[in-house]
């Protein structure tokens, strides 16, 4: 297939077989009288013929496209009504050609619209915004409702690109109405994108109120950028476009169209979070309802939004305006109007909020809610903290779903002067909540390797030796897993057990796995120093715990592998019941071929067994399904037993090179069905 960049030369080793009708591309335009000929047309498309002729005729529409501008453009001193007739012969190759292309495209298995192949001739005029090429292309039949890769016609191209022009010529060529009518693949009609772009002239060519090409029920489908529009309004209100907003509103949109229940916004509230006052002032002269109900996920009412972007102006209009203080939040990650405040931080608006009688100790959202405290703990916002502690906020509230306690969210934001004012206000520094893989406070900063909140935790009475939460994480365990050698050596110090096992963990079992998984080798071996357990594999729980041997192989940590090997770890060991693999197996599963020749050197059971997702597997069979010729080369070499069900695998991954390798590996075999 020639390139873009060789096309003309491509052409020109055609010559000998077009000397009647060769066409350069770069020259087509210099020949208007001969195109006249039909027989030109046919060599045209000839050109196109070969399925690898592929971006050829991409390049000769373009082409195509450019000389019919070229021919029909009233400003040119030399246009006559020849032009006309030259650019109706060239608007048939470009049919006749984009027909090719779709052709070579289904050949090639190709989606011609989302390789963006053909671009419909309508929509190329469309951008042009001339009415005579517009006119000329409508003459020659060329059907308006053609659509792009995202469902888009004429008309909503005309909208993109604020061709008036050629909006009007589309308005009055008879199907205006059923263009106007259609929506894309994401729900939009035109008069959508003419309102997110601000385009007002399309309400003065078109005659008929927008209110009329509307689609509440269709945006429902909407997707992407325009997700929290439901109408034309709120896409005009969202961006800020006064002028459009207005016009809409004059002509028969209202104020308060129904959202979408899970995610949509009014008008005034994506008017209010771009904060764009002249619109929600007009919207609220037009009847909008200041106290609209937020949307079920991450919504908020107005003046939420208004308290989350720290606007005073935007937030005391709304309050003249009888916005409610005190609205509940929304179900799924909603704030009240001070926990948003006081998330993001802005204490001005937050100090506002508690004088016109916001509730400091207002419920939480159900799922991924925070208390006023905890939201300003959490963004590490010490004034505000301050604050609603001297307003009497209750320091150790029960979290959300999904929440933390205020001193937990401090932790995560690491600022200590927070911590130290919670603490000295009576938090719990042990309390947990039921969210998942929820911490202590301690195993929080144990996690995170933050060691000055980590001693402080200490200081002030953190246990060591817990696993309370969701998470069933002790700090040990959590320090192990991040990598933190010198919290580590801290918590071994004050006496932590080494071989705590959270009893429903069923990610990283005891320390020496969680660092063994991680590769963190130098707290491997003080792990060992203090006596962790080498030998230990978790239990049959159905999980997804490992001994540390594993736990390396698994993730290629060859020289933990070779630590392990040299303190006598188990090679044969036997994992847990679900992805409980073998050290060797879950080598050969993962290609990491230094580490199965350690194993194998090391007594590893060539012919072992495990279970990979549940399914019990061979060492063989884990190489096989992943590929990897050289693991499988190697298990051959010590011996390994081939059954007809392994070459029956390597078979339906159709791998012939390791169905190859095991058709001609002779010894031992077993010709079994098994």
């Amino acid at each position: 297939m020639p390139t873009s960049a060789s096309t003309d030369e491509y052409l020109d080793t055609r010559s000998t077989e077009l000397t009647e009708y060769h066409y350069p591309f770069s020259d087509i335009a210099l020949q208007p009288a001969e195109l006249k000929n039909v027989a030109n047309l046919s060599r045209m498309v000839d050109l196109c013929q070969s399925a690898g002729d592929f971006l050829m005729t991409q390049t000769l529409l373009e082409r195509l496209f450019q000389t019919i501008t070229e021919q029909i453009d009233s400003d040119k001193p030399s246009f006559n009504s020849d032009a006309i007739s030259i650019a109706r012969i060239l608007i048939e190759i470009y049919r006749k050609v984009s027909e090719r292309l779709e052709s070579i495209a289904r050949k090639l298995d190709l989606n011609i619209n989302m390789v963006m192949g053909v671009v419909p001739l309508i929509h190329r005029a469309v951008v042009m915004n001339n009415r005579l090429l517009m006119s000329t292309i409508l003459d020659q039949a060329e059907t308006t409702s053609n659509t792009d890769f995202v469902g888009r016609n004429a008309v909503h191209i005309a909208m993109e690109h604020r061709a008036s022009e050629s909006l009007d010529v589309l308005w009055n060529s008879g199907h205006g109405e059923t263009l106007m009518l259609s929506s894309d693949f994401f729900g939009r009609r035109p008069i959508h994108i003419a309102a997110e772009i601000g385009f007002v002239d399309c309400i003065r060519v078109i005659p008929i109120p927008p209110s009329r090409f509307e689609n509440h029920r269709g945006s429902e489908l909407w997707k992407g950028p325009l997700a929290p529009y439901n109408d034309s309004l709120q896409a005009a209100a969202r961006n800020g476009h006064l002028e459009m907003v207005k016009l809409l509103l004059a002509n028969g949109l209202i104020a308060n169209t129904p959202v979408r229940r899970r995610s949509g916004r009014t008008a005034l509230q994506v008017a209010v979070e771009g904060g764009h006052i002249e619109v929600v002032k007009i919207l609220l002269e037009s009847g909008a309802e200041v106290n609209a109900e937020p949307a079920e996920i991450n919504g908020k009412t107005a003046l939420q939004v208004a308290a989350e972007r720290g606007s005073l102006q935007l937030m005391s209009l709304l309050l003249a305006n009888g916005a409610a203080i005190n609205a509940s939040p929304s179900d799924s990650g909603g704030r009240t109007a001070l926990q948003a405040a006081a998330e993001k931080g802005h204490l001005e608006i937050c100090l506002r909020l508690v004088l016109n009688g916001a509730l400091i100790n207002d419920k939480p959202a159900r799922f991924e809610g925070r208390t006023a405290l905890q939201a300003a703990a959490e963004g590490g916002h010490a004034g505000v903290v301050l604050l609603l502690l001297d307003k009497g906020a209750h320091v150790n509230t029960y979290p959300a779903q999904g929440g933390v306690t205020a001193l937990q969210a401090a932790v995560k934001s690491g600022n200590t002067e927070i911590i130290q004012l919670l603490i000295s206000k009576g938090a719990d520094i042990n309390a947990v909540s039921q969210c998942q893989g929820s911490r202590t406070a301690l195993q929080a900063a144990a996690e995170t390797g933050n060691r000055e909140i980590f001693d402080l935790l200490l200081m002030m009475g953190a246990r060591i030796n817990t696993y309370e939460g969701t998470s069933h994480t002790s700090a040990l365990q959590a320090a192990a897993q991040g990598g933190h050698l010198e919290i580590v050596q801290e918590i071994l110090k004050r006496g932590a057990h080494v071989n705590i096992l959270s009893p429903a963990n069923l990610l990283i079992g005891a320390a020496l796995p969680a660092a063994s998984a991680e590769g963190h080798a130098e707290i491997v071996q003080l792990l060992l120093c203090n006596g962790a357990d080498i030998s230990f594999v978790a239990p049959n729980t159905g999980g997804f715990t490992t001994s540390a041997l594993q736990a390396a192989a698994r993730n290629g940590h060859l020289d933990i592998v070779n630590m392990l090997v040299a303190e006598r770890a188990d090679v044969n060991a036997e994992g847990s019941s679900y992805f409980g693999a073998t050290a060797l197996q879950a080598a050969a599963a993962n290609g990491h071929l230094e580490i199965a020749s350690v194993l194998l050197n090391n007594g590893a059971d060539v012919n072992g067994i495990g279970s990979h997702g549940g399914e019990i597997l061979t060492v063989l069979e884990s190489a096989i399904e992943y590929g990897h010729v050289g693991i499988i080369r190697q298990l051959l070499e010590y011996r390994v037993i081939v059954k007809n069900k392994e070459i029956a695998l390597a078979e339906s991954t159709g791998n012939l090179v390791v169905v190859d390798i095991l058709k001609t590996y002779k010894e031992p075999i077993e010709y079994a069905e098994v």
